[in-house]
């Protein structure tokens, strides 16, 4: 019995110096994975202003869009016509790329093309002052998931910025698109339907690239007067250039 005992004590002692190593923890299924990041997807709201400083009928729309740019998950666009420069006023940030761009959707949508008009999520485009209306479709788009996940950063690069990004799985047919968009803009109109008023915008698209939708980067210029605390870079994929709009983010420079 002696001996049994003694042998017992050997035991635990051994096992006192020299314990069992805890064991690891598993990892969690849910917990995120850097590498994962661009399957990450939430509702989002993109919506499109076609807006100019030479229509009158266009601040109350303006003002519509800083609105929407406050709420969670949308991101609202100022796209400046051309058409309305020969009627007094040329408008320092239209781009005739941009009435290009509204005239595919009016090929799509209703066949019209006007100022203002909103486009939301690609698909629904009316006038863009209807308060009602704006945050009908945008409150639709909200209770959706995007379809397609996006990482984008932005790092300064020389006179430009660097915007790298990487695009989940999207259907063959979409396409990235990358806009440099000025966060905020004042313009005093000497001329035209707006003559002697100050006009206020945001976001207001000043480079826009369309590339395909997978993974790579673009420098994009900063317009001349801007650093890169005055702007922003939106990466959105579509299906096809003015289809339904799949997936969207936003990054500050």
């Amino acid at each position: 019995m002696t001996r049994f005992l003694a042998a017992v004590a050997l035991v635990l002692a051994a096992c006192a110096a020299d314990p069992m190593p805890p064991l690891e923890p598993s990892a969690s299924p849910t917990q995120p994975v850097a590498e994962r990041s661009e399957d990450v997807r939430a509702p989002g709201a993109v919506a499109e202003l076609f807006t100019s400083e030479g229509c009158s009928s266009c601040p109350p729309a303006d003002a519509l869009l800083s609105e929407l740019a406050e709420r969670d998950g949308v991101i609202a666009l100022s796209f400046h016509v051309d058409y309305w420069n020969d009627l007094g006023w040329r408008d320092p940030y239209s781009r005739d790329a941009f009435s290009e761009r509204q005239r595919a959707y009016a090929r799509t949508l209703d066949g019209r093309v006007y100022t203002p008009q909103l486009v939301v999520d690609g698909t629904e485009g009316f006038v863009g002052s209807r308060r009602m209306q704006a945050n009908q479709a945008i409150n639709t788009a909200l209770s959706e998931t995007d379809q397609v996940g996006i990482t984008l950063t932005v790092q300064p690069e020389d006179e430009g910025l660097r915007a790298s990004y990487t695009v989940g799985s999207a259907p063959d047919e979409a396409v990235l698109h990358l806009a440099l968009v000025q966060r905020t803009g004042e313009q005093a109109v000497a001329r035209g339907e707006n003559r002697g008023r100050t006009l206020h915008h945001t976001n207001i698209v000043r480079t826009f690239d369309t590339v395909e939708a997978t993974s790579g980067f673009r420098v994009l210029t900063l317009p001349e007067g801007l650093s890169p605390d005055d702007v922003r870079v939106v990466a959105y994929v579509q299906e096809g250039r003015v289809g339904p709009i799949l997936g969207a983010t936003i990054a500050p420079a």
